[in-house]
């Protein structure tokens, strides 16, 4: 400054050079912050020169890379964005610059660098910034940061594994790759888990599963496979995906190795809880487009192990989806079967061979299909219990039967000592309504009202004492 000083001016001077220090201070404290930050958490910062176009970038490790290999240009960054997310990014950040929306946002994939088969895997994470305005209105620089989302998106809460999100989305890179490298899904099922979960409450129940969680990711941890993640995808559900497989019956034992980890017993407050699982296993050398394709074909299997006795492992083979299509197709049908009278009953004598007589009929439930044609009740009476259908299916039959030994009865005189037996499902034996009918109604004017008729009372007697607990 020069003479003559005037105070007010100098007095503003150093309040400008105060301020000025300040706010260098106060940005190089918000830099070492950030560069503290972006170490410590899971936050990286860019920034964005848009005169220049060049990036300066502090989220290359997030994705494993180094400050090298990602470059310092914008592209770099928008070339590791997964193809069906990049265009919606663009879009995003073109909003921000062209001062269409406050800030940038946006949500998308972005892959890094090696695991997967030497392909990397793709992460979510959320980019937001600010855009720096020149005093014309243009844009000069845009800066902010890059957050991991992964671990929200994909983590199971209870057990730390990943999720169903993160098993499909795992799946769908895989895909999109087309390897040739073989692969292998395994679904566990616990069995029983829910009759443990109503002896001992929801929270044993939920130690349960954090222990078959940890017994599971160790158990991965000493095997071979040196790229496998467990998601857990259902209540009582876990999957195993190892995309570095060599045979198939090396994922046949590792996962008998998971069935009988699972299987030892599991102490709890004095109390050692017992409990086995059952696999599906699908191995595929790029056969399917889509992941849940493969975790269906996968519960298709598992479903067969439970259904061979449990505690087991199956491999799918095609034969099995096409059964359970079928198996879909008559439970859909079987909901209009008594509206549409395609249900008929056929009747097997019971002869006495010494006196050459009959003394009896076994009353024999058959479904006539429309398309199908007759199909046997080992077919669709499991179908009707799984259901609920067999209360409606076994009244039908019961009023059937009853309404045909009546008639005989009136026809014949000799008729009068016959009975009839009739199959009960162990749904209508526990069914409360069974014996308090009010009345059966047997195509006639008369109502048949079971108390009162001694003779349908003691064919419901034959009834009890001949029930079986499927047809």
């Amino acid at each position: 400054m020069t003479k003559p000083v005037e105070m007010p001016v100098i007095s503003a001077r150093i309040e400008a050079q105060l301020s000025r220090s300040r706010s260098e201070r106060e940005v190089r404290d918000s830099q070492q912050r950030h560069a503290l930050a972006a170490r410590g958490g899971s936050d990286g910062f860019w920034d964005v020169n848009l005169v220049t176009g060049e990036v300066h970038a502090e989220w290359a490790g997030l994705l494993g890379y180094s400050a090298e290999e990602l470059g310092t240009t914008f592209d770099s960054w928008f070339a590791l964005v997964h193809s069906e997310d990049v265009n919606r990014v663009r879009d995003d950040f073109e909003a921000a610059i062209q001062n269409r929306v406050p800030e940038f946002h946006s949500e998308f994939r972005m892959r890094t660098k090696g695991r997967a088969s030497k392909g990397g895997i793709n992460r979510w994470v959320l980019a937001r910034g600010s855009v720096l305005w020149s005093a014309e209105g243009k844009p000069l620089r845009i800066a902010g940061s890059l957050t991991d989302l992964t671990q929200l998106k994909f983590s199971d809460p209870l057990t730390g594994l990943g999720n169903r999100a993160m098993l499909l989305d795992r799946l769908g890179e895989i895909l999109a790759l087309k390897s040739k490298h073989p692969f292998a899904l395994i679904l566990l099922d616990l069995d029983g888990f829910k009759r443990i979960n109503d002896t001992y409450g929801t929270g044993t129940g939920d130690r349960i599963i954090k222990e078959m969680g940890q017994r599971m990711r160790k158990a991965v941890a000493d095997s071979e496979f040196v790229d496998a993640a467990i998601p857990r995808i259902g209540e009582d559900e876990f999957t195993v995906l190892l995309t570095e497989t060599s045979s198939e019956g090396q994922v046949n034992d590792f996962s008998d190795t998971l069935l009988a980890i699972l299987s030892s017993p599991i102490p709890l407050d004095g109390l050692e809880i017992n409990s086995t699982a059952s696999a599906g296993i699908v191995i595929d050398e790029a056969g399917r487009s889509h992941g849940e394709h493969i975790l269906r074909d996968a519960g298709l299997a598992m479903f067969q192990a439970k259904e061979l006795g449990r505690n087991r492992s199956q491999l799918f083979v095609p034969g099995m989806r096409e059964r359970a299509e079928t198996r879909m197709d008559l439970l859909r049908d079987l909901h209009h079967v008594i509206e549409n009278n395609q249900l008929e009953a056929f009747y097997q004598p019971k002869v006495n061979l010494q006196a050459l007589k009959i003394v009896g009929f076994e009353a024999l439930l058959r479904w006539r299909h429309p398309v199908r044609g007759l199909i046997n009740p080992y077919q669709f009476v499991p179908l009707a219990e799984e259901s609920g259908l067999i209360l409606p299916v076994g009244d039908w039959i019961l009023s059937e039967a009853t309404r045909q030994l009546v008639a005989w009865q009136r026809t014949y005189p000799l008729a009068a000592a016959l009975s009839m037996n009739v199959n009960l499902s162990v749904k209508q034996l526990v069914d409360p309504g069974l014996l308090v009918r009010e009345e059966y109604s047997f195509g006639t004017s008369r109502t048949w009202d079971w108390p009162e008729n001694r003779r349908l009372w003691n064919w419901l007697f034959i009834v009890e004492l001949s029930a079986r607990a499927t047809f």
